[in-house]
């Protein structure tokens, strides 16, 4: 048998450990069979571990700098150096101010612009992989920026310049006439691709208009019974778009330019696809031959539940092997969905490591994930 694991972070364990060990436990009863390990995650701290192992590079980590405008000091910038591009993000609270559980008009991007620039100043001026002949990539995980700023702070790190305050948020942006990005080009000229990676609920997120981004602060306002002014979101609406039609004309419309906060507005001016973490490493590797090539898929989570599916590693990976009309099975920490609901989903069947009940958190090991890997290849070879 041909089998492919492809799975995202499963409980503590790494996604490239989680599928080293399921792997290593079908191998004890099954050392014949043909067997590939492809390690994925979603925008945050799992993707970056799945690039470092597919890439063999290292997830690198530092204090943020003091800057002018406000920073918060434990906040982490994360780059992964790979020999053919960059994977940045950060990690830690988010800087700028807030109203209560949803950011404010002043809170910015600026930490993933900081990120970007420490990372290519790191790789050289001729970014990674430079003298290689390969393409080199600069990839961005916006997952965790919430600031409704278009990308304005992002675009400032990078040397952005503008006639109005670019590190306060969005509603600074309303008086801007000019904007100008071509210290941020130069800056990223030795890259051939730049990529922003979201997580896939905002893949299609608009940035203006009435499902844009001020629209869902607007609601989220609502819902958390705090007080709102629809002429406030006018206002912060017509700010952005302003901005958005300085920076870049005619591009602000498109669906997932509200991504992260409008972030992935601010990549897509510069040049930038928008995509989801599992949808990236998955083109990465070729990920789509390699199923049509394999009699099973396993995949795995931290929990597999009818509302999120295992997330969007699992939910990738299951559409991936049903266009490959390839039989997908699920490995979880914690599984509480029926067969017949995870059938729905697209999925064989899903298989729990552990009895705990929802929301515990569940001490898993290598052993446990070799055993149930020893148990699959039981049940699907018998």
């Amino acid at each position: 048998m041909r089998v492919v694991f492809a799975t995202d972070r499963i409980g503590p364990v790494a996604s490239a450990e989680a599928g080293e060990a399921l792997a290593t436990g079908w191998q004890r009863r099954r050392p014949q069979d043909l067997l590939a390990v492809v390690p994925l995650g979603a925008a945050g701290a799992g993707l970056l571990e799945a690039y470092a192992a597919l890439s063999d590079s290292e997830v690198l980590m530092a204090p943020r700098g003091a800057q002018d405008h406000e920073a918060d000091d434990v906040t982490l910038l994360l780059a992964v150096d790979g020999t053919d591009g960059l994977l940045v993000g950060v990690d830690g609270p988010t800087p700028g101010p807030a109203a209560g559980p949803v950011p404010d008009d002043g809170a910015s991007s600026a930490a993933w612009g900081e990120a970007i620039a420490r990372a290519v100043a790191d790789a050289g001026p001729h970014g990674p992989g430079s003298g290689t002949g390969r393409s080199r990539t600069l990839a961005v995980d916006l997952g965790g920026c919430v600031a409704r700023d278009a990308g304005a702070g992002l675009l400032a790190m990078l040397g952005a310049v503008a006639d109005v305050p670019l590190l306060q948020g969005g509603a600074a942006l309303s008086g801007a006439t000019t904007v100008d990005l071509s210290p941020v080009r130069a800056l990223l000229s030795g890259f051939d691709e730049v990529v922003a990676i979201v997580p896939a609920d905002e893949a299609d997120r608009l940035l203006l208009g009435m499902r844009g981004i001020t629209s869902l602060y607007g609601a989220a306002l609502r819902e958390a019974g705090l007080p709102w002014d629809p002429a406030d979101l006018l206002r912060a609406d017509a700010g952005l778009e302003r901005f958005s039609r300085l920076v870049a004309p005619g591009l602000a419309d498109a669906p997932g330019l509200g991504a992260c906060g409008g972030a992935a507005y601010a990549l897509a001016a510069l040049g930038a696809r928008i995509v989801t973490g599992p949808q990236w490493l998955a083109e990465r590797v070729d990920l789509a031959s390699t199923l049509h090539s394999a009699d099973l898929v396993v995949t795995g989570a931290g929990a597999y539940d009818f509302a999120h599916r295992g997330g969007e590693t699992v939910e990738a990976v299951v559409a991936m092997s049903g266009a490959a009309m390839r039989p997908v099975v699920a490995v979880a920490a914690v599984v509480t969905i029926s067969s017949r609901e995870m059938r729905s989903h697209g999925l064989e069947a899903a298989y729990a490591l552990s009895e705990a009940p929802p929301g515990t958190a569940v001490d898993l090991s290598v052993a446990d994930l070799a055993a149930m890997g020893e148990r699959l290849a039981r049940t699907w070879t018998a």
